[in-house]
């Protein structure tokens, strides 16, 4: 009896592996894409979570208002947040945290006086009733997430709901067109 060796593939068995090595791309790759815009996008939120608590960590501590505000070039404050920010007391600067997510807008918002910084008191109080961060996309109507911050200084993170919106607490629906 001889033994047959083979030394190759036949066409149909490369087609067959070619063919399910496909239809494995086909279904890896989108959500591939959908778990590393989500993981984006968490880390950004997390960033900004840590940023408010650090800036009330020092208010605290220190035993002065502390500030964190939007910045550019990281030794001054301006009123958009795109770029970065930064926590600052007494004109020190603590920390800077450079947007990770180029192409995302992060807003906030404070009532009742429209500011356009975070301050936390040295009690760890927010100085406004409170404020609200939101963050989008380009080209997005809705936010990916939301952090209500209470006068009291909690900070908490908003997901959207199943229909894809961010409600607050008043019933009202942040919207990316801000």
């Amino acid at each position: 009896m001889r033994l047959h060796v083979s030394r190759g593939f036949s066409l149909i068995e490369l087609m067959v592996a070619l063919g399910i090595i496909g239809i494995i791309i086909l279904f890896v790759v989108p959500n591939m894409k959908t778990f590393l815009n989500k993981s984006k996008t968490d880390v950004v939120a997390s960033q900004l979570l840590q940023a408010i608590h650090f800036t009330q960590n020092i208010a605290v501590s220190n035993h002065q208002v502390t500030t964190l505000c939007g910045s550019e070039n990281f030794k001054t404050c301006i009123a958009s947040w795109h770029e970065g920010y930064m926590i600052l007391s007494m004109e020190k600067i603590h920390y800077t945290f450079p947007h990770i997510a180029h192409g995302g807008f992060l807003y906030w918002r404070a009532f009742p006086n429209g500011k356009n910084n975070v301050e936390f008191l040295s009690n760890g109080k927010l100085n406004a009733e409170n404020g609200t961060f939101w963050y989008c996309v380009p080209h997005g109507e809705n936010p990916l997430f939301a952090i209500p911050i209470s006068q009291n200084g909690r900070a908490r993170m908003i997901y959207p709901d199943a229909n894809g919106k961010v409600v607050m607490e008043s019933g009202e629906v942040l919207s990316c067109d801000a």
